[in-house]
């Protein structure tokens, strides 16, 4: 879902699939470079789930905790850009990546014309389950989950939200290799459920 100025809401969906939890490219498909260190504002105890803010009309997430972070600054640009229907989506990345956890807490999109494009906030909590009241941790000790994702598209004004754990699908959130479940979870009642 996607908001644009003055919170109307159509149903369309802007974040690109190589920025999935901050880069989800092919990384053989880009060239790095350190950029350098900064102290930065991140959000890496966040409310999972997280909750659509009121006071932007959905377009971003809150309340969210808050910490000066230091940062390493990558900037990650493709090896080769090709017309529509191949090659990288987004021709230059500059990503914020969290130098305890390793992980990206932000990060600025360059379009082809070479000026900012988009930018991305990561929302992140410390825990070993998707969200508090969850029966079950999905691990044996707690980690980092992401618990939301905001992409502005700085030249429409257009937001994409993408929730992790997703909204709606109760406390549980999704298991992934961790014999939480049995085969009545597998049922097709709850298969329609979605949970």
């Amino acid at each position: 879902m996607k908001s644009g100025a003055g919170g109307a809401t159509s149903y369309a969906f802007t974040l690109d699939p190589d920025s999935a939890f901050g880069f989800g490219a092919k990384p053989a498909d880009y060239n790095y470079r350190l950029v350098g260190e900064r102290s930065m504002l991140a959000s890496v105890t966040a409310t999972s789930p997280a909750i659509p803010c009121a006071q932007d009309g959905g377009r971003t997430v809150c309340p969210q905790n808050w910490q000066m972070r230091r940062l390493y600054v990558i900037e990650a640009t493709a090896k080769h850009q090709t017309s529509l229907g191949g090659g990288t989506i987004v021709p230059r990345r500059v990503l914020y990546i969290d130098s305890e956890g390793w992980f990206i807490t932000a990060s600025d999109l360059y379009g082809p014309n070479g000026q900012l494009w988009k930018t991305i906030a990561n929302f992140h909590a410390y825990s070993d389950r998707a969200t508090p009241n969850a029966r079950v941790a999905v691990w044996p000790y707690k980690r980092m989950f992401e618990t939301a994702q905001v992409d502005e598209d700085l030249t429409t004004g257009v937001s994409t939200i993408l929730y992790s754990p997703a909204r709606g699908r109760g406390n549980e959130g999704w298991y992934i290799n961790t014999g939480a479940v049995d085969r009545t979870f597998f049922t097709p009642m709850r298969l329609e459920q979605g949970y």
